[in-house]
């Protein structure tokens, strides 16, 4: 089983990249944000946790920058209906937006994932609600309710989430009402 990998990033494709490590090039399927962190340091050296994939006729190794995503993935695995592609495109998302979204019942949040629709989501939550409680979140601060009363609201207009969460960090404390809240986000993202 190969657990960790370090070694030289020696090219990236949209699905994988590879990493030589003593002449031999490893193939690494992996989320779309480290391949673009891979991509911009292309014969320089990094380093995977990684997760081997062995079914019938697949053997794939998937590679994670950090436990904390490698974990993830392996419990998104668990869940009925999820492969280790969905898991991928689940995991290009922030780790710690996740595990928000799951424990405040954010179905919508899942939604805005590429594959990932309203039972999916639900199923996402519901097992994983429990198995979730040792991933710590980092996000800085809370959303409050008005918070997530934002996001949905701007989910529901086509904005993606990430946008929406990266902008509300920042809003400016002169604004205290949501609508006035939701002005400011919408002139940011146009």
């Amino acid at each position: 089983m190969i657990a960790y990998l370090k070694g030289d990033i020696k090219y990236t494709t949209k699905k994988f990249l590879v990493m030589e490590i003593d002449n031999i090039g490893y193939q690494v399927f992996t989320t779309s944000t480290t391949l673009e962190y891979a991509t911009k340091n292309i014969n320089k050296e990094m380093e995977l946790f990684t997760y081997q994939y062995v079914r019938e006729n697949i053997i794939a190794l998937y590679g994670f920058r950090s436990t904390e995503e490698m974990e993830m993935f392996q419990i998104l695995l668990d869940i009925s209906g999820i492969g280790p592609k969905l898991a991928l495109n689940i995991l290009s998302l922030d780790i710690d937006k996740l595990v928000d979204a799951i424990r405040n019942n954010q179905v919508k949040y899942l939604t805005s994932i590429s594959g990932v629709g309203d039972k999916t989501a639900e199923r996402i939550i519901l097992e994983l609600k429990n198995k979730i409680n040792g991933f710590a979140i980092n996000t800085g601060k809370a959303n409050t309710s008005e918070d997530e009363e934002i996001i949905e609201a701007l989910v529901g207009l086509g904005y993606k989430i990430n946008d929406i969460l990266n902008l509300l960090r920042n809003i400016p404390t002169d604004l205290k009402d949501t609508s006035s809240k939701i002005k400011y986000l919408l002139k940011q993202m146009n």
